[in-house]
């Protein structure tokens, strides 16, 4: 690992309810979390919900290894995600993200969170496409 270069190992990621509605009621008016993540969006939203998706998650994570009793373990923090997160680290970040939400929210992968969302925003368009 370079001087500057998270090592995502160290932490423990988790996309539970409290993390997945915190995400998407503060994405609200954007489409929601998962809709952010996988279109098109506003410039600078989509690294704005990368980072809060890496902190809330890598919170939860920890929360739920405290709980099993585990030792106190590192959480990370949006403030210090957005200091700290190089370029070159976006793509594992983001698979990280999509990754733990597709498990949270039990799909196989990006592309099944992606329909699941285009379900969603189909049902809210009274079934028209955009």
């Amino acid at each position: 690992m370079g001087k500057y270069t998270i090592d995502f190992s160290r932490y423990h990621f988790l996309c539970n309810a409290a993390a997945f509605f915190a995400l998407d009621e503060r994405f609200d008016a954007d489409g929601g979390y998962i809709h952010v993540m996988t279109e098109k969006a506003e410039k600078g939203r989509k690294f704005e919900a990368l980072v809060a998706g890496l902190a809330v998650m890598s919170q939860q994570g920890e929360l739920m290894r405290r709980m099993e009793g585990h030792e106190k373990g590192e959480m990370l923090a949006e403030e210090w995600l957005v200091v700290h997160l190089m370029p070159g680290q976006l793509r594992e970040a983001q698979e990280i993200v999509m990754a733990t939400v597709a498990r949270g929210v039990h799909c196989e992968d990006e592309d099944e969170v992606r329909d699941m969302v285009q379900e969603e925003i189909d049902r809210e368009n009274g079934g028209k496409k955009d």
